[in-house]
């Protein structure tokens, strides 16, 4: 619990930063898909690589045009949904089209779960009428010493 502790802490530390300005959404909602690479040592120290597609979903809330707060939601597998992951982001938005994010997060593989940290860059294009096209690019940094890359697209619409 730890890590949900530090988390709820950053966010309640960066709510006081509100600024006034450029009108914002406060609520952004994508849809992403995208690929995933799984990379592990075996047990004989050799590397282990796992492909797989990924589809997903965000929310996320903005404290004020720098920071933002959210959760997200993807299903990774190919013929089936093999790994589920649940983030809780934490995203600073460097300017209008940049950003880089940060939080815990768990992914569930039926029988086994493990505790990740995911750390991603993100640039958004805006498409006009409040939707967005963001390329995105993370890692999760898995508990148990794997690591996954993921990268996609996601298509977005703030309100």
């Amino acid at each position: 619990m730890k890590p949900l502790r530090l988390y709820a802490q950053l966010v309640l530390a960066t709510a006081s930063f509100a600024q006034e300005g450029e009108h914002l959404h406060k609520h952004h909602v994508d849809v992403f898909l995208g690929a995933t690479l799984e990379t592990s040592t075996g047990t004989l120290g050799q590397n282990k690589d796992n492909k797989s597609s990924a589809f997903g979903i965000e929310y996320q809330y903005r404290i004020n045009t720098q920071w933002g707060i959210g959760a997200a939601f993807e299903a990774i597998g190919e013929d089936t949904i093999r790994e589920e992951v649940y983030v809780l982001p934490l995203t600073y938005h460097i300017n209008h089209d940049w950003s880089i994010y940060a939080g815990p997060g768990y992914e569930d593989g039926g029988h086994h779960g493990n505790y990740l940290l995911r750390v991603g860059v993100a640039y958004e294009y805006d498409l006009g009428n409040n939707f967005n096209l963001e390329p995105k690019f993370m890692a999760d940094f898995i508990e148990d010493g794997r690591t996954t890359w993921v990268a996609g697209i996601a298509i977005g619409y703030g309100f």
